[in-house]
C-alpha cells in the first residue's frame, strides 16, 4: 500500500512560478525612507559641486592641495589596492613618495585605509579624477544620513526634523571650507557615529556603536582622529553629567565603564593603522618649531601668571605655526558664523594681503534656519529650566573665542581650527531639538531669532569694514574679499544676505503652523548649500590644466609601463611632466621620483634634501629636483630621463638645424629609441647601479657649511659622491671597528667645479629687443641666433628685464665657450620670478639644445641648473621669462667642469660594485665580495623599519649587519670582507603588535556583540513559552 502525504501531493512550482514569486516580492518590497533621503542628499551634493563638475569633466579640480595632492593620491591608492589584489602583498614602504616612506605613517593621513576607496578602486584607473569626485559626493550623502540617524535615535526627533539636521550637517560651512582637503570628509562621515555611540552608552549601556565610530576615525584619518576624540570626550562628559540625575549611582558608574570600554575597544580595533602611523609622525619637524605647552610650563615655573593666562585665553599672545600673532582672531567666529563660506583659505569676507591662508580661520555656517532658531532654543531651555545648556554654551564660547582649544586639539603643537566641526554638530543638534517642538512653542520666539540673525549679520558687516584696509597695504593686512579691480562688492553681499534672511523669516512665519513648514526649511537649506558650494568654487578657483592634463599623463604612463616592463630593477625617473604643475606626478604615472608635495613624507631624509636644495627649509612639505646634476642623479638612482620634445623645442630646432638636436641630459644617458615615441624621448643610464655605492672614506663632522645657501648644491652632490657622510657617533664607531675605512678630520670640499669670469673667460652682451616684441621671450625662434647681427649691444636695465636677451660667448675669438662633453652650470636664485630659457648655439650659429628645466613657477628653491652639451658650444642665448629675471653677471654665475673629473669619479664610484641586485616590493637581495670593509650607501631612504639579514657564502655562517643612516638620509651599512649575500627587507614599525591587538579586540567586539544578542534571545524564550502555555 502506498501512503501519500499532503505535501507529496502538492505540485512542485515551475521555474515560471518561481520567477513570478520573485517579481511579486520585488513589487511588494518597500524601499526605506533612508535610501530616498540618501539619494536626495546625493542630488544636492551634485548641485553643491555643480560649477566645478561642469567645468572639469565631472571631476573636482580645486586649485592648490586638492589638485596637487588629493587627485594624485587617488591614483596612488588605486595602484596600492590593485597591486595588493594582484600580488597578495600590501606595499609597506612607499618608494613613489619622495625618496621612500612608511606607507602607514605617510599615507594613512590621506585616507589610504578609508572604506570609500572601494569607489576609486572599482572604476578604471583613467577615471580616478571622476571617481574621487563621486566618492566625495557619496561621503557627503553618508554624513548627512548618519547625522540624521544620530538625531533620530539619540534625541528622538521626528524623521523630517532629523533629515533637516542631516542636510545642514552634511553641507555645513566646515565641510565647504575644507573641501579642498579631501581626506577631511571621512571625519564628516564618521563623527556622528561616535556621537551616536556615546548616546547609546548613556541611554542603553551599549558600547559597540561607539567602538565602530572610533575605529573608523582611527583608520581613515588618524591625525584628525585626535582632535575629534578630544571633542567626543568633552561631549561625553557633558552629556553624562546632564543625565546623572536620571540614574542611580551604580548605573552611572556602569555607564562610565561602558564608555571607557567603547573608546578603548574602538582604538584597539583601529590600532593597526593608528599606532604605526602616529609613531612615524613623531619625528615631524613641525613638532620642534614651537612648544605651546612648554611655554605655558615656563610661565608657571617663573610665576608669570599673567603671561600664562594670556597665552591660554588671548590671541594677542598665541602665535600660529607661521609665527603670526593677530589679536583680532577673537573676532573670527562672528564673521565665520554669520556669513557663509566663500573660500577654503581664510575668512569669508576678508582676504589676507600677500598670502591668503590662515590655519585659525574656518567656516561656522550652519544655515539661516539654524541661526535664526538658536536664540529661541536658548529661551526655550530657560523656560524648561535646562540650565546645563547655558554652561555648555559658555564652555563652547570659551573654546571658540580663545586659543586654548585650537592648541589642545592638536596636542599643543600648533593651532588649527580643524576641531570646529564639533561646534557645528553641537549647534545643529541643539537647535534641531528645538525645531522638533515647533509649532508647540511660542511663535514670538521667531521674532527674537530673526532680530538675532539680523544683528549678527550687521555686526559681521561692520567688522568687515572695520578690519579691511584699502591703502598703504603691507603683508598680512586684511583686505576686502569681494573686489574686482576698483569695484568692491562687500556691501552688496551683506545686503543680499539681509534680504534673504528676511525672506526666510517671512516664509517660515507664514508656514509656522502648517504642514509644509519643515519641508520648506529643508528646501531653504538645500538651496543655500548649492549656492555656497558654488560660491566656494568661484572664490577658491580651479585649475583644469593642473597636472599637465590627465590624458597626457595617461600617455606618459604607457611609456613608464613599457620602461618598467623592460627593466624591473629599482630606480627613479626624471620626467618632464613632473614639474611644478604636477609635483606629485610620480603618483599619477606610477614611478619613483625625487619630487613631492606631502605633509607626512619621510622626515629622515631632511638633511640630504636640504643639502641638495631640494627643499627650502625644514618646515617645507614639498620638494623638487629639476636642476639636472649628474652626480646627484647617481646618488638618487635616477636611471631614466623621460623628456618632452615639446618642452625641449625639438621640432623648432630640427626645422632650423636638421639632425642637430641634442637633449639636455647628463652624459651617462643614451637614448632608447625602442622606448621613445613622438611625445616622449626616453634616455637610460646603463652604468647605474640598482642599489647604491660603496665608500672607503667617511666624514662625521658638522654639515652646516653644506646648506644650499652657503655652498653650491652641485658641489655638495660631488662631495657626497666621493665621501660618505654619517652621524658623529657612527663615524667614530666605524673608524674604531673598521680601520680600512678612512674617517676624515677636515671638511671634504670640491674644487673641480670652476667659476667662469666675465670679460676674462667669456664675453657678455645685452640686446634690447623691445622695438620688435612686447617681451623678449616672444622673439621668433628661428631669428634668435641673428639677434647680435640685428641689434646693437647695450647696457642691461633691470627695470625693463623683460626687454633683453643676453648672449655669452668665448673671450677668445673663434673658440668655443664650452667644449663638447664638459658639464656647464648656471647659478641663480631660480625662485620667485627669476626664470630663464637657455639656448645653445653651435659653430654654424644654429641652436642645437634648449632647456628651461621645466621651471615655470616659484616653487623651485635650488640655485643651480646643469647643462650637458655633446658638442662644442660657441654661444649661449638667455632670456628671462618673468619681470624679475635679471640677466647681469651678478645674478647669473657660470661654472664648468672638465669631462675628465667626472669620468674619474664615475670610475671610482663603480670600482666596488654591488652584484646580483634584485628588487621586489619592500625587499632587496644582493651580494658583495670585498677585500676590505666598505660603507655601503643605498638609494633607498632610511627608516627604522629596514632590516638586513646576511650570511657568508663561503662559510654559510650568518653575519650581523647594523643598519645606519648615511649621506643625510639613506639606508647604509658596513659591508664585511668576503663573499656576502644580503636580504634587505622592510617591516613597518609597531605593525606586528598592532595587528595582534586589532585581531584580539575585533574578535572581542564581535564575540561580545553576538553574546549580547544571544543573551537577549535567551531572555525572550521563557517569555514566549509562558505565552504559548497560556494560550494552550
Amino acid at each position: 500500500m502506498e501512503i501519500l502525504f499532503e505535501k507529496d501531493q502538492q505540485k512542485k512550482p515551475s521555474i515560471n512560478d518561481k520567477i513570478k514569486q520573485l517579481f511579486k516580492k520585488v513589487k511588494n518590497y518597500r524601499i526605506s525612507d533612508s535610501v530616498y533621503y540618501f539619494f536626495i542628499l546625493l542630488a544636492i551634493s551634485i548641485g553643491f559641486y555643480m560649477i566645478m563638475l561642469v567645468e572639469n569633466s565631472f571631476s573636482l579640480a580645486y586649485g592648490g592641495d586638492y589638485s596637487a595632492q588629493y587627485i594624485p593620491m587617488g591614483y596612488h591608492i588605486w595602484d596600492y589596492y590593485h597591486e595588493w589584489i594582484q600580488t597578495g602583498h600590501f606595499t609597506l614602504f612607499d618608494t613613489e613618495l619622495y625618496l621612500g616612506a612608511n606607507s602607514f605613517g605617510s599615507n594613512a593621513y590621506y585616507g589610504l585605509f578609508s572604506p570609500f576607496n572601494i569607489i576609486i578602486v572599482l572604476f578604471p584607473r583613467i577615471m580616478v579624477p571622476q571617481s574621487v569626485a563621486i566618492a566625495s559626493m557619496i561621503k557627503i550623502a553618508c554624513a548627512g544620513l548618519f547625522f540624521s540617524i544620530y538625531m533620530r535615535q539619540a534625541f528622538k526627533v521626528k524623521d523630517n526634523v532629523a533629515q533637516i539636521c542631516g542636510a545642514a550637517y552634511a553641507f555645513a560651512g566646515w565641510g565647504a571650507f575644507y573641501l579642498w582637503y579631501n581626506n577631511y570628509q571621512d571625519i564628516l562621515v564618521f563623527f556622528p557615529i561616535v556621537l551616536l555611540g556615546i548616546e547609546k552608552v548613556l541611554q542603553e549601556e551599549k558600547p559597540w556603536v561607539l567602538a565602530v565610530g572610533v575605529c573608523f576615525l582611527a583608520i581613515c584619518n588618524y591625525v584628525l582622529m585626535v582632535p575629534y576624540i578630544i571633542c567626543a570626550f568633552f561631549y561625553a562628559v557633558f552629556r553624562f553629567f546632564q543625565r546623572v540625575p536620571l540614574n542611580n549611582a551604580v548605573t552611572n558608574i556602569r555607564m562610565l565603564g561602558w564608555g571607557v570600554l567603547g573608546f578603548t575597544l574602538g582604538m584597539c580595533m583601529g590600532l593597526f593603522v593608528f599606532a604605526p602611523a602616529f609613531m612615524a609622525t613623531l619625528t615631524s619637524p613641525k613638532l620642534d618649531d614651537y612648544s605651546y605647552i612648554g611655554e605655558l610650563k615656563s610661565y608657571l615655573i617663573d610665576k608669570k601668571y599673567g603671561d600664562f593666562f594670556g597665552l591660554l585665553f588671548s590671541w594677542g599672545s598665541a602665535p600660529d605655526q607661521h609665527g603670526r600673532i593677530w589679536k583680532v582672531r577673537h573676532l573670527y567666529p562672528i564673521l565665520e558664523f554669520f556669513f557663509p563660506a566663500t573660500t577654503c583659505r581664510s575668512l569669508p569676507t576678508l582676504e589676507i594681503y600677500g598670502w591668503d591662508f590662515d590655519d585659525i580661520a574656518v567656516s561656522l555656517w550652519v544655515y539661516v534656519p539654524f541661526i535664526m532658531f538658536l536664540v529661541p532654543a536658548l529661551i526655550q531651555s530657560g523656560k524648561e529650566k535646562k540650565w546645563s545648556v547655558y554652561i555648555g554654551f559658555a564652555l563652547l564660547g570659551i573654546a571658540l573665542f580663545t586659543p586654548v582649544m585650537y592648541f589642545l586639539t592638536m596636542g599643543f603643537t600648533n593651532a588649527y581650527a580643524r576641531w570646529t566641526l564639533f561646534i557645528a554638530t553641537s549647534l545643529i543638534a541643539y537647535v534641531g531639538i528645538y525645531i522638533d517642538k515647533i509649532p508647540n512653542v511660542a511663535k514670538w520666539h521667531m521674532h527674537i531669532g530673526y532680530l538675532f540673525a539680523i544683528a549678527g549679520i550687521v555686526t559681521a558687516w561692520i567688522l568687515t569694514n572695520k578690519l579691511a584696509k584699502t591703502e598703504n597695504l603691507t603683508h598680512n593686512d586684511f583686505i576686502y574679499r569681494f573686489q574686482e579691480g576698483d569695484i568692491e562688492f562687500t556691501n552688496i553681499a551683506f545686503s543680499l544676505e539681509l534680504i534673504y534672511v528676511t525672506a526666510v523669516y517671512f516664509v517660515l512665519m507664514f508656514l509656522y503652523n502648517k504642514k509644509f513648514f519643515h519641508n520648506m526649511m529643508f528646501i531653504f537649506i538645500a538651496a543655500e548649500a548649492v549656492c555656497m558650494g558654488n560660491f566656494v568654487t568661484l572664490g577658491h578657483g580651479w585649475d583644469t590644466s593642473y597636472n599637465n592634463g590627465y590624458a597626457k599623463n595617461e600617455r606618459l604612463r604607457q611609456v613608464v609601463s613599457a620602461i618598467q616592463g623592460n627593466d624591473p630593477s629599482f630606480y627613479r625617473m626624471f620626467t618632464s611632466l613632473n614639474d611644478a604643475w604636477s609635483i606629485n606626478n610620480s603618483f599619477i604615472g606610477g614611478y619613483n621620483s625625487p619630487n613631492f608635495f606631502h605633509s607626512l613624507y619621510n622626515f629622515e631624509i631632511d638633511d640630504f634634501s636640504l643639502w641638495m636644495g631640494m627643499r627650502s627649509d625644514r618646515k617645507s612639505v614639498a620638494g623638487s629636483y629639476r636642476g639636472k646634476y649628474q652626480d646627484l642623479d647617481n646618488l638618487l638612482g635616477i636611471k631614466y630621463y623621460v623628456i618632452s620634445p615639446e618642452k625641449s623645442r625639438y621640432a623648432e630646432i630640427e626645422a632650423n638645424n636638421p639632425g642637430g638636436f641634442t637633449a639636455n641630459v647628463p652624459f651617462d644617458f643614451t637614448k632608447r629609441d625602442d622606448l621613445s615615441n613622438d611625445e616622449f624621448f626616453v634616455y637610460e643610464n646603463q652604468t647605474m647601479n640598482g642599489f647604491g655605492y660603496a665608500y672607503d672614506t667617511i666624514y662625521n663632522g658638522k654639515v652646516s657649511n653644506y646648506s644650499r645657501f652657503d655652498v653650491d648644491v652641485v658641489k655638495n652632490a660631488i662631495t657626497l659622491s666621493e665621501v660618505a657622510f654619517v652621524g658623529e657617533e657612527e663615524g667614530l664607531n666605524i673608524a674604531q671597528q673598521y680601520p680600512t675605512i678612512t674617517l676624515l678630520d677636515t671638511e671634504p670640499q670640491n674644487t673641480s667645479i670652476k667659476p667662469l669670469t666675465v670679460n676674462i673667460d667669456y664675453g657678455q652682451y645685452f640686446y634690447d629687443v623691445s622695438s620688435v616684441v612686447s617681451a623678449a621671450k616672444f622673439y621668433d625662434f628661428k631669428d634668435i641666433p641673428n639677434i647680435p647681427n640685428v641689434f646693437t649691444p647695450t647696457t642691461f636695465n633691470s627695470n625693463r628685464a623683460m626687454d633683453y636677451w643676453v648672449f655669452w660667448q668665448s673671450s677668445t675669438f673663434g673658440q668655443p665657450l664650452i667644449t663638447a662633453n664638459s658639464a656647464f652650470y648656471v647659478k641663480a636664485p631660480f625662485s620667485g620670478s627669476q626664470k630663464y630659457d637657455f639656448y645653445f648655439l653651435d659653430e654654424n650659429n644654429k641652436i642645437f639644445m634648449f632647456d628651461a628645466h621645466d621651471d615655470d613657477t616659484s616653487d623651485n628653491t635650488s640655485y643651480m641648473r646643469g647643462f650637458y652639451p655633446r658638442k662644442d658650444v660657441y654661444k649661449i642665448a638667455v632670456v628671462g621669462k618673468y619681470y624679475q629675471s635679471y640677466l647681469g653677471s651678478s645674478s647669473l654665475i657660470l661654472y664648468n667642469e672638465d669631462a675628465i673629473n667626472y669620468e674619474t669619479r664615475r670610475t671610482e664610484r663603480n670600482a666596488y660594485p654591488l652584484e646580483q641586485v634584485k628588487y621586489q616590493t619592500d625587499k632587496f637581495t644582493f651580494k658583495t665580495n670585498y677585500t676590505s670593509n666598505k660603507l655601503v650607501v643605498s638609494h633607498t631612504a632610511f627608516d627604522v623599519g629596514w632590516k638586513i639579514k646576511a650570511f657568508n657564502v663561503t662559510t654559510g655562517q650568518p653575519v650581523n649587519i647594523k643598519v645606519i643612516k648615511g649621506n643625510g638620509g639613506f639606508v647604509s651599512f658596513v659591508a664585511p670582507v668576503g663573499d656576502i649575500s644580503y636580504t634587505m627587507y622592510y617591516e613597518t614599525p609597531y605593525l606586528g603588535i598592532s595587528y595582534l591587538v586589532t585581531a584580539i579586540s575585533t574578535t572581542a567586539f564581535f564575540t561580545s556583540l553576538m553574546g549580547y544578542y544571544l543573551y537577549l534571545e535567551s531572555k525572550k524564550r521563557p517569555h514566549l513559552d509562558m505565552i504559548y502555555r497560556a494560550d494552550n
